[in-house]
């Protein structure tokens, strides 16, 4: 098959799909979901693949969803079968995969592209990567997964103040914290993703499937949930005083003043 938003290379038991919209640094559409679900159920299918990296193009990781596509929806926000076919699709295809999943974070990774780094079972971080909960700042909260996903990876309290604040975490922080297993140099990413990939995918991958089933066991329920209910309260939240007012600064290009209403 044929793609046009990612690259899909197979080599050596290793299976690596590339998000390549890097002028528009990665930001993902609907068509990149589609893709991106149906090289994973590819890969699900295919025998000699024992192991996947997703990366970016670039110089970012996923920059976010296409606000400009979404936007031009309509109510796309206040539909959960919107939100079912892009968020909800990409986050559960991604955790769901039997096979392991590495991410080579090389860049920015913002809201979705948050999203699918934490759905992943490794992340390995650029010391260029970026790692951003930016919800907040616009007055709603992620609706990707980052809510159960984020708190399990870091705790209750760091994952608070990352989401309470809309701050970004770089690449060594991100390692500090326990965002990502492991920080390297730019220049170094490919080949560390890549070593690690190549041991998981020439080990014992049916133990590796039955690991990664039994931790999916309470995961994937869990996150279905918090999926659903998020994305109620984010068609509560499209509705504040606070968020048009955080549209209507970002067209003004100046600093919102929010009400708490």
């Amino acid at each position: 098959m044929g793609y046009e938003t990612i690259i899909y290379e197979r080599k050596d038991g290793v299976g690596k799909i590339i998000l390549n919209r890097p002028d528009k640094l990665n930001a993902m559409n609907f068509q990149m979901v589609d893709e991106i679900v149906a090289v994973l159920d590819e890969i699900e299918n295919d025998d000699e693949i024992r192991a996947v990296i997703i990366t970016g193009a670039g110089r970012a990781f996923c920059s976010g969803a296409e606000l400009t596509e979404l936007g031009a929806r309509p109510d796309p926000f206040d539909s959960l079968s919107f939100m079912r076919s892009f968020a909800h699709r990409i986050i559960l295809a991604v955790r769901g995969l039997e096979k392991p999943i590495i991410a080579a974070v090389n860049g920015y990774a913002l809201g979705i592209g948050c999203g699918v780094a934490l759905a992943c079972d490794i992340r390995i971080a650029s010391e260029n990567a970026k790692f951003g909960e930016r919800f907040v700042r616009i007055g709603i909260l992620p609706g990707d997964g980052d809510m159960y996903l984020l708190p399990l990876l870091v705790g209750l309290g760091k994952a608070s103040e990352l989401l309470f604040t809309g701050d970004d975490v770089d690449g060594k922080e991100a390692e500090r914290i326990g965002l990502a297993n492991k920080c390297v140099p730019a220049e170094k990413l490919d080949e560390e993703a890549e070593a690690l990939a190549q041991r998981l995918a020439t080990g014992a991958t049916r133990a590796i499937a039955a690991i990664k089933a039994a931790l999916n066991r309470r995961i994937i329920p869990e996150l279905k949930q918090e999926l659903e209910f998020t994305n109620l309260l984010q068609s509560l939240l499209y509705q504040t005083e606070d968020h048009n007012e955080a549209l209507k600064a970002i067209k003004e290009k100046r600093k919102p003043v929010f009400k708490g209403k």
